[in-house]
């Protein structure tokens, strides 16, 4: 597999979040605000095969820019990244109403004996999701998806 092809590589040799993830980026293909999605789950901006838009759950229309990656045997990828928030805004502004959070993160049990006053309980970060299109040979069409968390 070439090195451009593996997805390690083009998720990670892309600026997607090391820059602020409180706006969109399109041309890493990241949108801050949560993409609708088909009853699938899939966004439904990758369900186009040419023309890349669609909408977000604010009302808005995302146009990536990042471009597909191209990959040996007529294999092409597209891919996706939404912060799954309602708005734009870092979390500490917009807070956890407004985001899909990691409810792993928080206590699940005993009592309240550990806290003090004056303590500062920090939100749980929002959840990001990805998602990939592979195109294959014969019309063949792949997704992937995966979800991860990362303090802002």
């Amino acid at each position: 597999m070439k090195p451009e092809c593996r997805p390690s590589h083009f998720l990670l040799s892309r600026p997607h979040l090391h820059q602020s993830p409180a706006a969109h980026l399109p041309s890493s293909n990241y949108s801050a605000i949560q993409l609708v999605t088909n009853a699938r789950g899939i966004p439904e901006v990758l369900l186009k095969k040419n023309t890349l838009t669609g909408p977000d759950v604010a009302g808005g229309t995302f146009v990536p820019a990042g471009g597909a990656i191209t990959g040996t045997g007529n294999v092409t990828l597209q891919y996706v990244i939404d912060r799954m928030c309602n708005a734009t805004g870092t979390f500490a502004v917009i807070g956890s109403a407004a985001c899909v959070s990691d409810l792993s993160m928080q206590p699940t049990g005993g009592d309240a004996s550990h806290l003090v006053e004056g303590s500062v309980s920090l939100p749980s970060p929002p959840i990001y999701r990805v998602t990939v299109r592979v195109d294959g040979p014969r019309d063949t069409q792949v997704f992937l998806q995966a979800s991860f968390t990362k303090p802002e």
